[in-house]
């Protein structure tokens, strides 16, 4: 009978052993320190339906015997998973040629980032790497909080570096499936790796700041930058929600009683007081682009501000907006076309306005109805942005009187809730004008696209479709 060796019991370690123990299939997690120690009286996991005690078969590395039934499934930290793989590799089991585990066993390896398969790749024969989407959280020694329901994670799964699914693939995906994890099998799991590491790449940001719309922009921040490394690099990375067939809508946060939301694994590191995996999220991206040539700045501040904050001993959630700016600073202003292309996506997407004049030139509607980014609402200079006193030493466009301004941003759709986005196709003269306004006229959140319309580079991350979009 296979049994299930899960190496690391963390929130998703624990939770992938308590959901197959559960599930009627041998298990044994492998613990170590004071989570060792508390796991001998059974696991406290608490679920959305009811708090169980699950006595879960536990051991230290040291006293765990393999046998060449066995699947290891890599659950630690990616920091720590080179070390594992080397400790692991090397074990013996019962094999009649004298083979390794290495040579005999498969790994599974749940890390985030692109690292771990390849580490694995340099001492096992058979490395299948899986994407987990989970909600678990570990902060206290013998205790798991998963609040997903009904599913507990889901799971995408593949040999690496690729290849067709055998039986033992199979077989570890219906166990999975069985135990509350439904999953995919994939083709290339390695797209689906880094597919994951852009949904995650904020996860520093949701550990150090508190929540807001200087975080959100800054996550769309990083988002773009890894996006265009990828892209100089020849990464494809898979869209988990486009690609998947899993039902994502069976894995819903669910409060658990008595206790807050489950935070993601960055924050719970520095809650917890351990090092976090940063430099193979933000770091992978900073190392990525070094090897073909660029650069990723923004990646690279927030890797070193982790650092600096676990050196000071910096709290989870310990730092505030305006350090957040000090960090980025090019977060505030002015938005480039790729990150503007990532908030479109995201949440809370921003309101476009297009402010396209130059003197002389009447025709900036016209142009607008010819061709512009997709949602972008024409605001005309002359009519909008500027007052029609009568007085001609008030001058060519005095200030508008705040009630019309008022009025007009309400016709763009602009809200106190929703950032802007301000642009034109002549240096951002015009744009310029439209943002003083609006932080005149007490918008807290309003920038300029970097570059305006000019030349292609705004089509191809933001516009697809421009020219026939409507606004």
């Amino acid at each position: 009978m296979t049994r299930y060796v899960v190496i690391g019991a963390g929130a998703i370690g624990a939770t992938v052993a308590a959901e197959l123990h559960r599930a009627g299939r041998e298990v044994v997690l492998v613990a170590r320190g004071a989570q060792l120690a508390a796991l001998a009286g059974g696991l406290r996991y608490l679920r959305p339906e009811a708090e169980h005690r699950i006595a879960l078969p536990v051991a230290a590395a040291s006293e765990v015997s393999l046998r060449t039934d066995d699947i290891l499934v890599l659950a630690t930290k990616t920091q720590d998973a080179d070390a594992a793989l080397a400790d692991w590799a090397t074990r013996p089991v019962p094999d009649p040629e004298g083979r390794t585990a290495a040579e005999v066993l498969p790994v599974v390896t749940l890390q985030n980032g692109l690292d771990t398969e390849r580490a694995a790749l340099r001492r096992f024969t058979t490395v299948y790497g899986a994407v987990i989407a989970s909600p678990a959280g570990y902060l206290t020694p013998g205790e798991v909080e998963s609040p997903g329901a009904p599913s507990a994670g889901l799971v995408w799964i593949g040999r690496h570096p690729g290849g067709v699914a055998d039986a033992r693939l199979t077989e570890i995906a219906a166990d999975l499936t069985a135990a509350r994890h439904p999953t995919q099998v994939v083709d290339d799991v390695a797209r689906w790796k880094a597919g994951k590491l852009l949904m995650i790449i904020g996860n520093a940001l949701d550990a150090l700041y508190p929540p807001g719309r200087a975080r959100d922009r800054a996550a769309a921040a990083l988002r773009a930058e890894a996006v265009a490394v990828y892209r100089t690099a020849g990464v494809d990375a898979a869209d988990l929600a486009a690609e998947s067939t899993l039902d994502r809508s069976s894995l819903v946060t669910r409060p658990l009683p008595g206790r807050p939301p489950s935070r993601r694994s960055t924050w719970q590191s520095l809650r917890r007081g351990v090092p976090p995996e940063t430099d193979f999220l933000n770091g992978e991206i900073v190392l990525l682009a070094a090897l073909h040539g660029t650069t990723a700045p923004r990646n690279a501040a927030i890797r070193d501000r982790v650092r600096r904050a676990v050196a000071a001993g910096v709290p989870a959630g310990g730092l505030d907006e305006a350090d957040l700016t000090a960090t980025l600073p090019d977060t505030g202003v002015l938005v480039d076309p790729a990150a503007l292309a990532a908030e479109l996506a995201g949440p809370t997407p921003p309101v476009l306005l297009d402010v396209r004049w130059a003197l002389g030139d009447p025709h900036g509607r016209e142009q607008h109805r010819a061709a512009h980014l997709p949602g972008a609402v024409y605001v005309d200079l002359e009519s909008e942005l500027a007052g029609h006193t009568g007085d001609p030493l008030d001058g060519r466009h005095p200030l508008p009187d705040p009630a019309d301004l008022q009025a007009a941003a309400r016709r763009w759709g602009v809200r106190a809730d929703r950032p802007v986005v301000v642009h034109d196709a002549s240096g951002g003269l015009a744009a310029g004008r439209a943002w003083w306004l609006l932080r005149w006229g007490g918008h807290d959140d309003v920038r300029l696209l970097d570059g305006g319309l000019a030349g292609g580079r705004v089509r191809r991350a933001v516009g697809r479709g421009a020219g026939t979009g409507t606004g």
